[in-house]
């Protein structure tokens, strides 16, 4: 699983999420000037709109909200200390 991200901006609450529950990530920092990533690829190649988060998943899908990529942690993970528990 890669997560792009900028520090300390909207991406920050996948990042904990994701670390938090130890899955086995890549962080890919973006520039949000140039919206390239750290390695000089194209961002807006992952994401048309150049926001972040966004998280590609190990089979190629991407997530590019961060509502849903907690949403779907939550649904693929249900009993993860991190998620509220329904009653």
């Amino acid at each position: 699983m890669k997560l792009y991200y900028i520090p300390a901006s909207c991406s920050l609450a996948s990042h904990i999420t994701l670390n938090e529950l130890g899955l086995d990530l890549t962080l890919i920092k973006v520039d949000h000037k140039t919206h390239c990533t750290e390695t000089g690829d194209d961002y807006f190649k992952v994401n048309s709109f150049g926001y972040v988060p966004a998280v590609e998943l190990d089979d190629g899908t991407f997530l590019r909200a961060g509502p849903a990529i907690l949403q779907y942690l939550g649904d693929c993970l249900p009993k993860a200390p991190t998620w509220p528990q329904s009653k």
